[in-house]
């Protein structure tokens, strides 16, 4: 199981189940370093929704992907999982993908196995591709990942659209492959997880994504059922957006933001976050 020992793999033995929070830019990632996360991730669908306004149904292409993580791996040195969706294109373009992404210091990985015009894992009407497509698309991020600082994660959206036991040979063709963790997509129940550990023993992914399929499960259940890796993909995002429409319409309808300031980051909580003292002191400047 333990292929790698880049840093994905050494925040995995850290913390168990390991948090994976989502960030929506590099100053939250600074902030959830601060706060002793481990791992962060960076979603497709926060890219698309978040900074373009846009559906997660594929419409961006990998150079907006690595344009984001690059502005999160040059802001923390905590590890980033980045969502490369179906890997935006063929074996051929997917090895490219993964030698620019180790090049950006991204640490791993996720891709799914659904078809190009793919739909979040949590809504009905998806379609998978077979698994020996997946697994040459695997292969080839192997392939194109020089850095043994490469962590890959498989993402199945097979589950609720084929039998348990199809989407447990497909996930072993995945580790066979040379995947690192499978991302076990929309599971139902603690049982699920459990089950398909006893029968693919490789580090397990539970996505929490808040209004989906998969209950808030709490990480201690979690841990008993065999699970190695908790994601929680767009909480900040969603708790961030909720509080901009509050304050924007509170704002509109009151004379003053004063009654507000207590609920803001303060100016010396946000130089602090960006180092700005530290950037006023260089030497070269004096």
């Amino acid at each position: 199981m333990e292929k790698k020992d880049g840093r994905f793999l050494k925040a995995l033995k850290m913390e168990r189940p390991l948090q994976i929070i989502g960030v929506p830019n590099a100053l939250s990632a600074r902030m959830a370093e601060k706060a002793g996360y481990k791992a962060i991730y960076l979603s497709g669908s926060l890219i698309s929704g978040l900074l373009h306004a846009l559906p997660d149904l594929g419409i961006l292409d990998f150079k907006e992907f690595l344009f984001q993580a690059e502005k999160i791996t040059d802001s923390t040195d905590v590890p980033l999982l980045l969502d490369i969706d179906t890997g935006f294109g063929g074996p051929l373009f997917i090895e490219r993908v993964a030698k620019k992404l180790t090049q950006a210091k991204v640490a791993a990985v996720h891709i799914e196995d659904q078809i190009v015009e793919k739909k979040c894992g949590h809504l009905e009407g998806k379609k998978v591709i077979s698994s020996k497509e997946m697994g040459q698309k695997i292969k080839a991020l192997k392939e194109g990942s020089a850095s043994s600082d490469f962590f890959i994660v498989a993402r199945t959206d097979a589950l609720n659209l084929e039998p348990f036991e199809n989407v447990v040979l497909r996930c072993r063709h995945y580790i066979e492959s040379g995947a690192d963790m499978i991302f076990l997509e929309a599971a139902r129940d603690l049982k699920t997880y459990s089950d398909f550990k006893k029968a693919c023993p490789a580090f397990l992914l539970a996505n929490l994504t808040e209004f989906g399929k998969t209950p808030l499960f709490k990480k201690e259940d979690l841990a008993k059922s065999g699970v190695d890796a908790i994601l929680y993909p767009l909480t900040l995002m969603r708790l961030m957006n909720k509080t901009v429409e509050k304050s924007l319409k509170w704002l509109k309808e009151n004379e003053s933001q004063e009654s507000l300031v207590d609920q803001m980051q303060t100016r010396k909580e946000f130089y602090e976050l960006i180092e700005y003292e530290d950037y006023e002191k260089r030497s070269y400047l004096k």
